[in-house]
């Protein structure tokens, strides 16, 4: 079958990264079930993918949605299916959807958030990103824009990458297949995990580990304060920081956190260790940490890889629900969640997992499979499959 997967922005920078690495994961998928497979992009400097990939320039245009060059390339080649990633935009000018002469299967890659979720961050986070009046954009969803939305007559399936936005788009039952698949782990990661155990020596004491940008968004001052708070009822605690900071925006944004833990008094117990680690030296930190604390106050798009990486390891994860994940969606892993700008709470978890309090301290199993490619590619098979068994 002949499978178009759309895909605006692509390029090297971003492949690896959210929401891009997640449909390049679904071509990828589709392709190595043995569909014909066409990325169509309007990036440059793509990156190798070992599919066909084919350049649009501008093909997602406004109003309209998608320009006419798309259309007109989707008709010639016949395609027998259109994977379409939609964001908020989406919702609103959906005639650019309806548009495509093929059955589609709609990929949700963005959060959507309340007005008062907004309002609720703080200078500091709204700050950090250009996208904000994106998300103001999506306060504005309403039911009739959903319902035209998942009203089109080609869309035939939904997939959802986390539970957070599934529940906050889908208000009423809609008539379509819908799915939840979130993101697989790297096979490179989940391998570098499977080989950090043996050699990764746990220290005495109580590591806590944050790792990715260092930004208020994802909750790290909340995370410094809340360190400063713990360690008057647990001394032991310390803190080790991944920071990320791969362009200046981000340099700036580190040294805010450092004048946050001098504030707090607790330099003599925050590590930051500054710049792009790989995965071994990533897995290897998460595996030698007591817990991975990830209190996103807000998530830029959906189902942060970090979260997954960190819960494929079996080490015991703080998040919140601006994560979009939930601990139903993982049982069998220490998964808790705490609410989000709460170092208060945040602190109380810490310490209540050092202790052990619920009677089960204990790290999870891993089950690498969980989080594997060939698990993401068996559920996309099933979703291209319903969607083509009724043509």
């Amino acid at each position: 079958m002949k499978i178009l997967v759309a895909l605006a922005g692509l390029d090297n920078k971003n492949a690896g990264r959210q929401p891009w690495s997640y449909v390049v994961s679904i071509a990828r998928a589709a392709s190595l079930s043995g569909h014909e497979v066409t990325l169509v992009s309007d990036g440059e400097n793509l990156p190798g993918l070992g599919i066909r990939i084919a350049t649009i320039k501008g093909f997602r245009s406004f109003p309209r949605g998608i320009s006419r060059e798309f259309r007109a390339h989707v008709a010639r080649e016949k395609y027998d299916l259109v994977i379409w990633p939609a964001g908020i935009t989406d919702f609103f000018f959906t005639e650019g959807i309806r548009s495509i002469a093929a059955p589609v299967i709609a990929v949700i890659t963005s959060p959507v958030y309340r007005l008062s979720d907004i309002l609720s961050l703080g200078a500091a986070v709204i700050g950090e990103f250009r996208l904000i009046p994106h998300f103001l954009l999506g306060t504005l969803l309403s039911e009739r824009r959903t319902a035209s939305f998942f009203g089109a007559a080609n869309v035939r399936s939904v997939i959802f990458e986390s539970e957070g936005t599934m529940e906050r788009v889908l208000r009423r039952e809609i008539n379509k297949e819908i799915y939840l698949i979130h993101p697989s782990v790297s096979d490179k990661f989940l391998e570098a995990l499977e080989n950090g155990k043996s050699s990764v020596t746990r220290k005495r004491g109580a590591s806590i580990l944050y790792f990715g940008p260092p930004l208020s968004a994802r909750g790290l001052d909340t995370l410094i304060r809340a360190v400063a708070i713990a360690r008057k009822k647990e001394p032991r605690v310390e803190l080790t920081v991944l920071s990320r900071t791969e362009d200046p925006f981000l340099s700036v944004r580190e040294k805010a956190m450092r004048d946050i833990i001098e504030r707090e008094g607790v330099s003599g117990h925050v590590e930051i260790v500054t710049g792009m680690l790989d995965a071994r030296d990533i897995a290897r930190r998460i595996l030698a940490a007591d817990i991975v604390a990830l209190p996103f106050k807000i998530r830029v798009s959906d189902a942060p890889l970090a979260v997954l990486e960190a819960l494929a390891s079996g080490v015991p994860v703080i998040t919140t629900d601006a994560s979009g994940f939930s601990p139903k969606m993982f049982p069998g892993y220490w998964m808790s969640i705490v609410r989000e700008n709460n170092p208060c709470e945040l602190a109380a978890c810490i310490v209540g997992i050092l202790k052990g309090m619920g009677g089960n301290a204990k790290r999870a199993a891993p089950d690498p499979e969980r989080f594997s490619f060939e698990v993401l590619r068996r559920k996309i098979e099933k979703v291209i499959g319903g969607v083509l068994s009724v043509r």
